[in-house]
């Protein structure tokens, strides 16, 4: 299995070509930034590795507790692994507390906002590319 840093570089690699790419097409820089920073979180902070005491995990310091009922509930390797239930559940989480804090510090309840398909596909390419990563990686292991 590849380790955090082998995650990190690989993910911040892959970043290069796709915001060259987005330069090329003339994507505006506001979409750039907000799919970067969307990008860059959920290599940092948002991994499928999430369900275990990892480094990702921990790079969250006081505010981890808030994934502990995440790690009770999937174990490591099986759905949050899962090229389509692991980045939903992932996202899923983080938005039903986040969504929850903010009602609960405000009553506002969030409304979806077109960006949000750009954080979308930011958090979710970074966290397939992990679980790609992995998967590859396990395969190269095993022959």
């Amino acid at each position: 299995m590849p380790d955090y840093q082998t995650h990190d570089k690989i993910n911040t690699g892959l970043l290069v070509p796709i915001l060259t790419s987005m330069i090329y097409l003339n994507v505006d820089f506001i979409t750039i930034s907000i799919f970067t920073i969307s990008f860059v979180f959920a290599t940092y902070f948002l991994s499928p590795d999430m369900d275990i005491d990892s480094r990702v995990f921990k790079r969250w310091g006081l505010l981890r507790f808030i994934f502990c009922p995440y790690r009770d509930l999937f174990k490591h390797r099986k759905l949050s692994h899962n090229v389509i239930l692991g980045p939903i559940s992932l996202i899923g989480y983080l938005a039903a507390i986040i969504m929850l804090v903010v009602y609960l510090a405000s009553g506002v309840i969030l409304e979806y906002d077109d960006r949000f398909l750009i954080v979308l596909a930011g958090m979710v390419l970074a966290i397939e590319t992990h679980i790609i990563t992995d998967k590859l990686m396990s395969k190269k292991k095993k022959k």
